[in-house]
Parts: structure tokens; C-alpha cells; sequence
């Protein structure tokens, strides 16, 4: 900005021509030139898009509005998990490593193994005679 402030000062054009001088460096191929009439064609384009945008949202909210009230009154037609079982109960599948009611059940003989409980250092615990002759002070 500051480089372009010295240049600028420095040239003895004036803003206009140098607006000018860059806007024809500008490539003009494939370009529309905006006149009158193509803008007011372009604004009625853009008019009746934005339209056509409500009317979609206020379409889009009134559905899902009717949808809710739909799940509202209990007729949706999502079934639970139980009325699809009974419905169609192909559609599920055991998995071939799931238990049965035999896989809980404690057998005879069958024992938990214990595990050795790892050796505790209990003077780790014990407080040294320095603290212990010392008062708390609560202050």
C-alpha cells in the first residue's frame, strides 16, 4: 500500500487515468459488456431465482412441519426393533461366536483361579518419627 502511495505520487497521472490504464491491461475476451438492458435482464434472472428460493424453503418447511407432526401423532412408519423381529426375522443374524445361556452358567469343577497378591512394603506407609512428634498447626 505504501509503495503504491510513493509510485503514485511520484507519477503525475491522475487516478482516473491510472484506473483507466489498468482496467484496459484487463483481458476483454469472453466478457459481457453490462449495459442497460443486460442488466436489467441479469436482475430479473436474479429476482426470480431468489424467488423460486423461498418458495423452496417455505415447501422444504412446511413438509418437514408436517412430517413432525406425522411422528407426533404415532404414524410414522419407522417400526421398533421388536415389530420388525416379528415382522421379518431373517433380517437379523446371530454372530456365530455369541454366547448362549449355557456360557454363563457355572459348571462343577470349574474354579477361579486366584492370583497372588504382590508383596506390599509397608514401611513406604509409615510416617517418620520427625512428623509424628511434630503438632499440626491449623492456623
Amino acid at each position: 500500500m505504501k509503495k503504491d502511495r510513493e509510485t503514485a505520487a511520484k507519477d503525475d497521472r491522475t487516478i482516473e487515468e491510472i484506473i483507466e490504464e489498468e482496467r484496459a491491461a484487463l483481458p476483454a475476451a469472453g466478457l459481457t459488456p453490462v449495459t442497460k438492458e443486460s442488466f436489467l435482464a441479469w436482475k430479473e434472472r436474479r429476482a426470480a431465482k431468489k424467488q423460486k428460493d423461498i418458495e423452496d424453503a417455505v415447501k422444504q418447511a412446511a413438509e418437514s412441519k408436517a412430517k413432525a407432526k406425522q411422528l407426533m401423532k404415532g404414524k410414522n412408519s419407522i417400526m421398533s426393533g421388536r415389530a420388525l423381529f416379528s415382522f421379518k426375522p431373517e433380517l437379523f443374524k446371530d454372530d456365530d461366536n455369541a454366547g448362549d445361556a449355557t456360557t454363563y452358567e457355572e459348571q462343577p469343577g470349574q474354579e477361579e483361579e486366584k492370583k497372588e497378591e504382590p508383596a506390599v512394603d509397608s514401611s513406604l506407609f509409615t510416617a517418620d518419627q520427625a512428623d509424628a512428634e511434630e503438632e499440626p498447626d491449623f492456623d
